[in-house]
């Protein structure tokens, strides 16, 4: 639990929370989350941002902020009731309990999990996460949509995929029964380095393989390097081609997750599948349960 904590409190409180009993631990905890939690959006703001430009892609923008908002609120409503009842000031709610073990271990509460992306990290990393959505959404928010989604940011990352889908078939006068979605890696290992939209596609990076590698000399699937289980895929690109111009050859058919568990016991976790070049055959990359990920934690 201290090592969850390490990233949250600065080290010379960490040397004291040995000395705290349970509750005092749990306060500390929870004046640290309300400090670093980022804030709300001002929708009203945000929405003033775009005018009367709303496209699908900024649909997605403002149902993922009205999530966020939520989740925000959420947390900022359970902590101040936590505290106020360790304090004494309030009789200690039932549903305080496991928010405060939660607390307690470093780990993410539930009440707080059920309003997030799907998740595995502890509270520490998690935190690190939520910052870096916010940062995301900040800059999408001022009317300037990111040239590189980062796809992890992303409460609803299909969604923004589809909105891009819609958009590029409207744009062109493509009946949607009649094209898909096709994918490409570009040569492009850092997402900084692109400076403009490449073509009329969707960018999108933040993207790992587990059960292969990619080979940026020679573009394609390699099995990977001996106890290295993720690697980081390039930037990929998303685009809209005519399914009947759409010719995988030398292609696996790869599925994209939001963590590690790939998929829950509804079936859901799965945001699209990507076609990644190989030169083996398909089968070894069945065996090796080759996938891509949105988050490794």
């Amino acid at each position: 639990m201290l090592i969850n904590l390490n990233k949250m409190t600065p080290q010379q409180s960490i040397n004291n929370l040995s000395k705290l009993n349970p509750e005092e631990l749990i306060d500390n905890v929870s004046k640290d989350v309300l400090n670093k939690i980022p804030s709300e959006f001002n929708m009203a703001k945000v929405k003033h941002n775009f005018g009367l430009d709303v496209t699908p892609s900024v649909i997605v923008l403002f149902q993922e902020l009205e999530r966020f908002n939520k989740l925000i609120k959420t947390i900022n409503t359970t902590l101040t009731q936590l505290r106020n009842a360790i304090a004494g000031k309030i009789n200690f709610p039932t549903r305080m309990e496991s928010i405060s073990t939660s607390l307690y271990n470093g780990e993410l509460p539930k009440e707080w999990a059920r309003l997030a992306p799907a998740t595995k990290k502890n509270l520490a990393n998690w935190m690190i996460h939520i910052n870096k959505r916010k940062n995301q959404y900040t800059d999408w928010s001022g009317s300037n949509e990111p040239i590189v989604m980062w796809l992890s940011g992303l409460h609803v990352p299909e969604s923004y995929i589809a909105a891009f889908f819609q958009i590029s078939c409207k744009k062109n006068n493509w009946p949607l029964d009649n094209y898909s979605i096709y994918t490409t890696v570009s040569k492009f290992s850092k997402f900084a380095e692109i400076e403009e939209r490449l073509c009329e596609s969707c960018n999108v990076h933040g993207l790992f393989l587990e059960g292969a590698r990619w080979d940026r000399e020679q573009h394609c699937l390699k099995q990977s390097y001996s106890k290295v289980k993720f690697d980081e895929l390039p930037v990929l690109c998303i685009t809209t081609k005519k399914s009947l111009n759409i010719h995988l050859e030398n292609t696996v058919k790869t599925p994209v997750y939001v963590t590690t568990d790939r998929e829950n016991t509804m079936g859901e976790g799965m945001v699209l599948e990507t076609d990644l070049k190989t030169t083996e055959h398909n089968s070894l990359w069945i065996l090796q349960g080759l996938c891509l990920l949105l988050n490794i934690d």
